[in-house]
């Protein structure tokens, strides 16, 4: 035999040593992989069903925080409610001394009002004034857009209405306001908040108050 050859019973053994390692390095490195999954969680997310959550503008404004403690207007007569943070004061044809014999308004204003007024100032901070429903063809249901003010869709417990944000070209009093203007039954609701600009910008509490104004039929 030439020194350094092999014969081939020898290299079927080693072979075979060979391959035996082989075989058991696989095994144990998929044993180990095995094992690492079973006792390592997923870092995938898990997907489950939650409840949507209930955005602002879906909440029913008279159960809200902001409003749980608000005191509340109701007129029968006029058809609707309305709620008001409990500091402030309302004003109506029977609560003197607002009976200016103008029928169906309605005042709700930070402070108290030693007189009530129409004109060229705003009589109170938030203002509700219910009228019949004009027949006038060129007015209509509902007041339409001019080259002095604008009108845009706007609704108002349930009903469409239109509103009005004043500008310096504004017909009438040269007030900072937002009118709305909006129907139900025979009746059209006017209701009137100052802004703090003509750009339309006020305090959100007057939104609040809107956001509770309810028709009651």
């Amino acid at each position: 035999m030439r020194r350094g050859y092999l014969t081939p019973p020898v290299m079927i053994i080693l072979a075979l040593i060979t391959l035996g390692v082989a075989l058991t390095l696989y095994f144990n490195t998929n044993l180990l992989k095995n094992i690492k999954n079973k006792s390592t969680p997923s870092s995938e997310p898990s997907v489950q069903d939650q409840p949507s959550p209930i955005s602002d503008a879906g909440r029913e404004p008279n159960d809200s925080a902001e409003t749980a403690n608000w005191k509340t207007y109701t007129n029968t007569q006029l058809g609707f409610s309305i709620k008001y943070p409990s500091s402030w004061f309302v004003y109506d044809n029977e609560t003197p001394p607002c009976d200016k014999g103008i029928r169906g308004y309605l005042f709700v204003n930070k402070t108290a009002l030693a007189d009530c007024f129409f004109g060229d100032v705003l009589p109170a901070d938030f203002y509700v004034y219910v009228q019949p429903i004009p027949e006038d063809p060129d007015y209509g249901p509902l007041p339409k857009s001019t080259k002095y003010d604008t009108f845009t869709s706007f609704e108002v417990a349930g009903e469409k209405g239109v509103v009005n944000i004043t500008t310096e070209k504004s017909e009438g009093p040269r007030r900072k306001e937002a009118r709305v203007y909006v129907n139900h039954n025979s009746n059209q609701y006017m209701i009137s908040y100052p802004n703090l600009d003509f750009q339309g910008n006020h305090e959100q509490v007057f939104d609040q108050i809107l956001s509770t104004f309810r028709f009651l039929d």
